[in-house]
């Protein structure tokens, strides 16, 4: 696994107001063949849809933009990292960054924004594929679009909803790339632990980033993040759709390749998003420098979907906004299997108490917008993160009583606690809830208390085999220490309380009472003078 930090961050820019009335634009027209307010600004009408759907900043909407907070790279880093920035970065070409593709409707914030932008940043946490580990940019479009394609979104919204759940991959989507659509759900539980190990964060923007002081910002974003990762990030921003492109000359770098004359008129309504720059890209000798911007209109847009947009044509009125993509290990989940459930009114919250009587939550966990405001019914399975409450949970002993709460309509067939390992790869034990098909709008809870199992792993890995405890079917456990001679143990509880002691003959079981209490317990062994220690987690049900 590389080593990259657990923190990255992400640009996106800004969606405004409709197109002019002089651009070339052909309406999308829905199956009674009405006008659905996106339209088709490619000029072969037999080409690829390249689509824009008009979007209003109201002011709720501008209220939310104006209270971001603005971006600032480490103090220590921006005055030397301005004057040893690289010439050219290029991610397009490294193995994270994802292929091109087309966006569905009126999609592009989500394109760009998670489709491009998100999967970047994931994937450079764990050095992951852009071929095989692409995020779905309809997870979060899809709970927020109203369940129609033509509708655009604001980027924010989607990318609330990831702060809670992450974002599901293309290939635990249902649908291939290509042919989704726009009501259609992630409807395996397996789909959603696989986007618990990263998050959305905190985002933050950067006004005026086409000043020259800004535009230095944007470049060392691009190299690494102006704070020194080993890989920068991409720039997600909007403009307008009025393209005018030219082949770069022979002489300069990337010569071949499609530039902008024209990219960003009046209006600023595309979102897209930018992969790289190069010092030494020009039209004209004298105004070197370009950004490479990647497009959600396939290949046929620029040089196989891409196009340069010189530095002087990247205005200074345009913000661009800052995500944080981190890790995420998930320790606990609900799976949740679900018919006919009301995706206009549904809603989910979690909670934990450490009191197995208590008749609600002490704590809960809310979800934003997720698996809410789209149309129709869904029938499948949904998984929710609860590891906010494993620290709780985990200095109780691994007691407490955990609840689902629910609004809507339909029917929650069955609810299982997920328990995984300190890597969320290793599921633990799954426990279920004893309330099947149960209504929306029921609350459920799981009881947790001297649990299911006995599991044990090494902490210092100086054995061949994990100090264990085993439980037998006639009550109590056993003790294995993998070592072949004599040594003397110690049981106690995570605080410290000695709870037994013994002498252990090499390689054998050795039969504890039954009086061991659950929870997690500190085993150590001692072998001539050195000390080996395991965590051990014991419970019952």
């Amino acid at each position: 696994m590389n080593t990259f930090p657990t923190l990255t961050l992400c640009i996106i820019g800004l969606l405004t107001t409709a197109l002019t009335a002089d651009q070339v634009r052909k309406p999308v027209l829905d199956s009674n063949g009405k006008e659905t307010g996106s339209y088709n600004i490619n000029p072969n009408p037999d080409g690829e849809p390249w689509l824009v759907t008009p979007m209003e900043i109201t002011p709720e909407v501008q209220q939310h933009l104006d209270a971001i907070p603005e971006w600032e790279p480490r103090k220590a880093l921006s005055k030397s990292r301005a004057s040893s920035l690289p010439r050219s970065v290029n991610h397009l070409k490294e193995p994270e960054f994802r292929p091109v593709f087309s966006q569905r409707g009126g999609s592009c914030s989500a394109a760009s924004g998670t489709g491009y932008v998100y999967t970047w940043e994931a994937n450079i946490l764990t050095g992951a594929s852009g071929q095989s580990n692409r995020c779905m940019y309809s997870f979060g479009y899809n709970f927020l679009n109203g369940g129609n394609s033509e509708n655009g979104i604001w980027w924010y919204d989607a990318w609330n909803i990831m702060k809670y759940t992450g974002c599901v991959r293309e290939a635990d989507w249902p649908s291939p790339l290509g042919r989704e659509n726009s009501t259609e759900w992630a409807n395996t539980y397996e789909a959603y632990h696989n986007a618990n190990f990263d998050r959305c964060s905190t985002y933050y923007k950067i006004s005026k980033p086409g000043t020259a002081e800004n535009l230095i910002k944007v470049k060392q974003w691009i190299y690494d993040h102006g704070r020194g990762d080993p890989k920068g990030g991409c720039v997600q921003l909007n403009a307008g759709v009025e393209f005018k492109e030219k082949t770069i000359p022979q002489g300069s770098a990337e010569a071949g390749s499609k530039i902008a004359t024209v990219y960003d008129g009046p209006n600023t309504i595309h979102a897209m998003m930018l992969a790289g720059y190069n010092d030494d890209v020009y039209l004209d000798e004298n105004k070197k420098g370009a950004f490479l911007l990647v497009n959600s209109y396939g290949k046929s847009f620029g040089t196989n979907g891409t196009m340069w947009i010189p530095y002087n044509k990247f205005t200074s009125e345009t913000e661009v906004y800052l995500l944080e993509v981190v890790k995420h290990t998930p320790r606990l989940e609900f799976k949740i299997e679900l018919q006919s459930y009301g995706k206009t009114s549904g809603r989910f919250t979690s909670g934990f108490s450490s009191d197995l009587a208590a008749p609600a939550p002490r704590d809960t966990q809310n979800y934003g917008n997720a698996f809410r405001g789209n149309t129709g019914k869904f029938t499948g399975e949904v998984g929710i993160d609860c590891t906010k409450f494993w620290n709780a949970f985990s200095k109780n002993n691994l007691n407490g009583k955990f609840f689902l709460k629910s609004k809507g309509t339909g029917t929650i067939k069955s609810l299982s606690l997920m328990m995984y390992d300190s890597t969320g790869k290793k599921l633990i034990k799954e426990i279920k809830c004893p309330q099947t098909g149960t209504a929306l709008g029921t609350t459920m809870s799981i009881t947790i208390e001297n649990a299911v199992a006995v599991h044990g792993w090494s902490v210092k890995q100086q054995a061949p085999q994990s100090i264990a405890l085993r439980r037998i079917p006639a009550g109590g456990y056993l003790l294995f220490v993998p070592f072949d001679i004599d040594s003397k143990v110690s049981i106690k509880d995570i605080q410290g309380r000695e709870e037994k002691t013994c002498s252990h003959r090499g390689g054998s079981l050795y039969s504890l009472p039954q009086l061991i209490s659950p929870g997690i317990k500190i085993v150590t062994v001692r072998t001539k003078g050195t000390f080996h220690s395991a965590m051990v987690i014991v419970y019952r049900q």
